[in-house]
């Protein structure tokens, strides 16, 4: 079907088996230009799939510009092409495992692609939209969520808000800088807050000077059915229920000092759990939300009796640097029961390191008397004291020295035991971890990565080797042999015998 120029819509049914729609159209003007399909979000089954394709107007021959099956977690299909005025374009549309029936139906929408913001929040169960899409605030303490942010056109920062919370009901929001597309979300109700609930509205502006507008929108599974769980009724909305319940038997806070979390580094920090007289249950606290680059557990488990909890967060070398808003969400874990509370944001700075390193190729002899492994420092960031250095991937049987690095040393050594069992040929991934204590805290990094140590045999001594190389002892001299008798003197000695 040629549906003319866009901006366009078609409607079809994927009806037949193994039925695929084509539909062409033309471009009005030069751009970016999304292709919509509509169909889950309107009751249909259709699991839809799209693809795209030029024509090229000398040789008529289709070019591929990809394609979509799922488009932000949902089961509507949606694709963006650029496209060139007067051309035409070819959109192809399908059932994406197969299905065919006269409830098929869709609509495709192909529009000039607009700027613009948008908020959801992420499905926390697969087969349950509806799991934790409420935030339920108790009397005395917090609910954390995690909002996404989706961008068209813009890759500004964006600023969020709440309208319309239950009086007394406050608001903090993690920030939201330009790359970033989530973000954490905590509300807050005091001891008196009265128990009540709101649909409050979310929205967003960017940081622009002419900034855009955004909203929430969310689906949500109605109906689900065979086969594989199908969507026939996601319906969406733009409002979020906020309640303020009963204070929870639990709350949570987060022990840490105030050093930074450096890039390749880790800090230790502590959840501390305080129960109510009378709860004595199994906890669990999530972590919901982390910058990129940086890694926490994706749980913790508190068993009855237990109050403190350690755990480790780490950044990557690429971590986004700037100071966090991190939290803990604790819950319980009888579903059908189920109470949260969450521990107030603390701040976290990930900072850039503090100095970087390179290891280079070494070798090392089993049993040899020396042998040691060689790092370049360069200089980052400025620190004082003194830095505990130790590295990591040795193979077994092999034991370094412990070895400290000053501000502005360039280089160091760390001396190597190589024992006779240290299995031989090539170990790679050998890196360093510097630890400082300062005023602050314990400053870690880890620097001077793809470290490579060789591990060569002894040298087996032949026995003729050894044999060339042990000096002979001396030979016993013979006694001189007897200087053989002239006929003279034997003459003589014969005469001589005689006589006697």
């Amino acid at each position: 079907i040629d549906g003319g120029m866009a901006p366009v819509a078609f409607h079809g049914t994927i009806q037949k088996e193994g039925e695929h729609d084509y539909f062409k159209f033309t471009a009005a003007e030069d751009g970016k230009y999304n292709i919509q399909v509509i169909a889950r979000s309107v009751g249909s089954p259709l699991d839809s799939a799209l693809n795209l394709y030029h024509v090229d107007a000398k040789t008529n021959k289709l070019k591929g510009l990809g394609g979509n099956d799922d488009s932000a977690g949902k089961k509507d299909a949606k694709h963006a092409i650029t496209v060139k005025k007067g051309e035409a374009y070819i959109v192809v549309v399908r059932d994406a495992i197969g299905r065919f029936g006269d409830d098929l139906f869709y609509r495709i929408e192909v529009n000039k692609a607009e700027a613009s913001v948008g908020l959801s929040m992420g499905d926390q169960s697969r087969r349950d939209q509806q799991y934790r899409k409420q935030f339920d605030v108790p009397q005395g303490g917090h609910f954390a969520m995690v909002a996404n942010v989706t961008r068209s056109g813009t890759g500004a920062g964006v600023i969020p808000s709440f309208a319309g919370l239950p009086a007394g009901v406050q608001a903090r929001f993690g920030k939201v800088p330009k790359g970033i597309s989530n973000f954490p979300i905590l509300l807050t109700a005091e001891k008196d807050t009265p128990l009540t609930a709101t649909l409050a509205d979310l929205s967003v502006k960017t940081e622009e000077d002419s900034p855009l507008l955004g909203s929430f929108s969310q689906g949500l599974d109605y109906v689900r059915g065979t086969p594989v769980a199908t969507e026939y009724y996601t319906p969406r909305v733009s409002k979020l229920p906020v309640s303020v319940v009963k204070p929870a038997p639990f709350k949570v806070s987060v022990e840490f000092d105030g050093a930074p979390l450096f890039r390749n580094g880790q800090k230790t920090l502590k959840a501390i759990v305080h129960r109510e007289q009378g709860f004595d249950g199994d906890l669990e606290l999530r972590p919901l939300w982390n910058p990129p680059g940086v890694s926490l557990p994706t749980t913790l488990s508190v068993k009855k009796g237990v109050s403190e909890v350690s755990f480790e967060i780490t950044a990557n070398g690429n971590a986004t640097l700037g100071v966090w808003d991190f939290f803990l969400q604790v819950e319980t874990l009888d579903r059908k029961k189920q109470r949260y509370n969450a521990s107030p944001f603390f701040q976290i700075e990930v900072a850039e390191p503090l100095f970087a390193g390179k290891m280079p190729f070494a070798s090392a002899v089993r049993e040899a008397e020396e042998a040691s492994l060689q790092v370049s420092v360069t200089p980052g960031q400025k620190w004082e004291g003194q830095a505990e250095v130790k590295v990591y991937g040795l193979p077994p049987h092999v034991t370094p020295q412990p070895v400290t690095l000053n501000p502005g040393q360039e280089s160091f050594a760390i001396p190597l035991t190589v024992g006779d069992k240290a299995p031989t040929g090539q170990h790679k991934n050998l890196f360093c971890e510097a630890v400082i204590s300062s005023p602050k805290g314990l400053l870690r990094q880890k620097f001077a990565f793809g470290g490579i140590l060789r591990i060569d045999p002894k040298p087996v001594v032949k026995p003729t080797e050894l044999a060339a190389k042990t000096p002979a002892k001396p030979a016993a001299k013979k006694p001189a042999a007897a200087k053989p008798l002239s006929r003279l003197e034997q003459l003589r000695l014969k005469a001589k015998t005689s006589n006697q």
